[in-house]
């Protein structure tokens, strides 16, 4: 992938702090690199991402690629960025999860926040918070809801386990009613501080012309159409001219690297001859010392003027 040796090692060790071995180390390290470039963001927060996936998500290797291959599509065919997936993930990834949805509704449901001009942290919160309320609405709610001839709790029961399944069908009842019952039925269930991130959110979730339209058709394209999608988009990246010059050039890095534990190795046991010398001339007379640094000057001095008799015997031999 181009990606440097030492950045790669690095994130490798971080992963491994987190208790992953072996090839499970191996594969994390590589979906977290192939999801780092494949949306051009930090590696660290990649990780974050893929961990997320791992754990809240309870992936293995195989679903981790094909969670990725997906989050790719949704970013190629709507205004939603894999940073933005990446950043909603770690927060909102476990109660979607907990309720029985996955990443690919997760990502439904930030797409139509993301064209009501949330962005993708508020977007998390607004989710982990009015999940929370929907599942477990106030008496006030309940009531309101009632009155306007929503039963809540049915919805919500009846949909156990199948939180885009919610969405939609309060969606449906909400749409029943007149746009100032509407947003109060909204702003009581939700509250004041996500009653906009929710109002986008059923405002956009399926509706004609939204791009959740578009999430939908992708969350039932097959492992192999996103696999062969997200394959096309690196290999723009890595066999490109620059892609190629910064595959060979981290190549060569490691190479060197490699290279370099030798010479390290080789210039250590010449580093211990020089003093093994040094100590043997240490422990002569001081006679023998005297004579050995006298010849060690002469050479010194005569070495030069051998030298330059010989530069200037080939000059004159050259005229």
């Amino acid at each position: 992938y181009g990606a440097s040796f030492q950045d790669t090692i690095s994130l490798a060790a971080d992963i491994a702090a987190t208790g992953k071995q072996g090839n499970e180390l191996l594969a994390s390290t590589k979906e977290t690199t192939r999801l780092a470039i494949l949306g051009e963001v930090d590696r660290q927060d990649a990780m974050k991402a893929t961990l997320a996936l791992q754990t809240a998500f309870k992936q293995n290797t195989q679903q981790l690629s094909e969670s990725i291959n997906f989050l790719n599509a949704v970013e190629n065919q709507t205004s939603t960025s894999l940073a933005d997936l990446i950043e909603a993930i770690p927060k909102a990834g476990p109660v979607i999860q907990g309720l029985g949805g996955s990443v690919k509704d997760l990502a439904l449901y930030l797409t139509a926040m993301r064209e009501g001009g949330i962005s993708a942290a508020e977007g998390a919160n607004a989710l982990k918070s009015g999940l929370a309320s929907l599942i477990n609405p106030t008496n006030k709610a309940i009531d309101q809801f009632k009155g306007f001839g929503i039963d809540l709790l049915g919805i919500v029961n009846k949909n156990a386990g199948n939180v885009t399944g919610t969405l939609l069908e309060l969606q449906s009842a909400l749409d029943k009613l007149n746009p100032l019952q509407k947003q109060q039925a909204i702003e009581n269930l939700f509250g004041k501080f996500q009653f906009a991130r929710m109002n986008a959110l059923f405002e956009n979730l399926g509706r004609q012309g939204s791009q959740t339209l578009q999430v939908l058709d992708l969350m039932k394209a097959s492992s192999q159409d996103l696999a062969n999608v997200a394959g096309r988009e690196l290999a723009q990246v890595t066999e490109s001219a620059s892609g190629k010059y910064r595959r060979a050039l981290e190549g060569l890095k490691a190479d060197l690297a490699g290279v370099g534990e030798q010479f390290l190795s080789i210039n250590t046991s010449l580093i211990n001859i020089v003093d093994g010398i040094l100590k043997f001339v240490n422990k002569l007379p001081e006679p023998i010392k005297t004579i050995l640094s006298f010849f060690g000057k002469l050479t010194t001095i005569t070495n030069p003027l051998i030298i330059l008799t010989n530069i200037l015997g080939n000059f004159f031999n050259y005229i």
